[in-house]
């Protein structure tokens, strides 16, 4: 009887509160398992995010320098006949 109630007494103190610290071990890393999976998540969507908007904005900066290169060769372009046209104007009031 009496080991008995020693067995019972060392199963209470000492194994069952094992027990239970174990379970809590496992039940926060099952937590902190779960949380490294949605920060995962988190982070491929972001992923996906950074590479469109690097695709959008090489897109649109190569739409600004066409427009850029555009209005350059148009104000070169139209610099030399508006210049003829005021030589001639020119010309016509000394006439």
């Amino acid at each position: 009887m009496q080991k008995t109630f020693i067995a019972v007494h060392m199963l209470i103190l000492y194994v069952v509160p094992l027990f239970l610290l174990i379970i809590g071990y496992a039940a926060q890393q099952s937590q902190a398992c779960k949380h490294t999976e949605s920060l995962l998540l988190e982070l491929k969507q972001a992923h996906r995010d950074l590479e469109s908007d690097a695709v959008r904005i090489g897109e649109l900066t190569l739409a600004a320098e066409r427009q850029r290169m555009a209005r350059e060769l148009h104000d070169t372009l139209a610099q030399g006949p508006a210049g003829l046209i005021l030589q001639l104007e020119a010309v016509k009031d000394q006439m």
